[in-house]
C-alpha cells in the first residue's frame, strides 16, 4: 500500500511539474539538462522534490 501511495504522489508531482506555469523555469532547465547524456531525469526530479518539500514543511 505504501508503494502505491508513493507512486501516486510521484505521478501527481510530475503532472504538476509539467503543466503548472509556475514550473516553467524548472521545466526549461529540466529539458536542457536531460538533453545531455550526463544527466538523468530522476536526479532533477528528486532535487526539485526535496527542495520543495523542505520549504513546505
Amino acid at each position: 500500500m505504501e508503494r502505491i501511495i508513493k507512486r501516486v504522489f510521484f505521478v501527481i508531482f510530475t503532472i504538476s511539474f509539467f503543466f503548472f506555469s509556475s514550473f516553467i523555469e524548472e521545466q526549461l532547465l529540466f529539458v536542457r539538462k536531460t538533453s545531455h547524456p550526463a544527466y538523468r531525469p530522476q536526479f532533477t526530479i528528486n532535487s526539485v522534490s526535496l527542495f520543495t518539500m523542505v520549504f513546505l514543511h
